[in-house]
C-alpha cells in the first residue's frame, strides 16, 4: 500500500494535530448525539449526530493525508463556524417556573442579563470564527497542500 503523502515530503505536526482533535471530538459527538437521537429523536440532534460523523470521517482522512478529507475538514470547520455564530443568535433564557424554586431572583431579573449574555455568546463566536478562519488558512497553505499531493493552484 503506498503513502498518500509524497515520499519527499514532511507529514505535519499541525496535521497530525488537528486529525486526532477531530477524531475525539468527533467520537464524542457521535456518540453522545446518538444516544440522544435514540431517546428523543429531533431534527437537531439527528444533525449534530450527522456532524459528529462527519467530524470523525474527515478527521480519519485527514490523519491518512486524503485530500477529499482535508477539503471536507474545512468544510466541517466552516459549518462549525457558521452554527457558533446561529446558537448565539437563538441564545434565550429559560422560564423560571419551569425550575421550582428561584434562589431569589426573579425573571425580569434574569430577562435584565440577556443583552449581556447575548453579548458575551456573540464575543466568543466571533472569537472562535477567527480562529478557526487561522485552522482554515493553515490547512489551505501551499505546504499542507503539497504535504496531501494536492494539485498547486496556477
Amino acid at each position: 500500500m503506498t503513502p498518500a503523502t509524497p515520499p519527499h515530503v514532511t507529514r505535519s505536526s499541525f496535521v497530525s494535530f488537528m486529525a486526532w482533535l477531530g477524531i475525539i471530538s468527533g467520537a464524542l459527538t457521535a456518540v453522545g448525539t446518538c444516544f440522544a437521537v435514540v431517546t428523543h429523536p429531533t431534527l437537531p440532534m439527528l444533525v449534530g449526530f450527522l456532524s459528529g460523523v462527519a467530524t470523525l470521517a474527515t478527521s480519519l482522512g485527514l490523519r491518512q493525508r486524503k485530500e477529499w478529507a482535508r477539503i471536507g475538514f474545512i468544510g466541517v470547520i466552516a459549518y462549525s463556524t457558521l452554527m457558533g455564530f446561529v446558537g448565539a443568535a437563538r441564545i434565550r433564557m429559560p422560564e423560571l417556573s419551569q425550575f421550582g424554586a428561584t434562589g431569589g431572583i426573579g425573571q425580569e431579573q434574569l430577562e435584565a442579563l440577556m443583552p449581556t449574555l447575548r453579548a458575551t455568546a456573540l464575543t466568543g463566536a466571533v472569537a472562535v470564527a477567527l480562529f478557526n478562519v487561522l485552522i482554515i488558512l493553515k490547512l489551505s497553505s501551499r505546504t499542507v497542500r503539497e504535504e496531501f499531493g494536492a494539485e498547486p493552484e496556477a
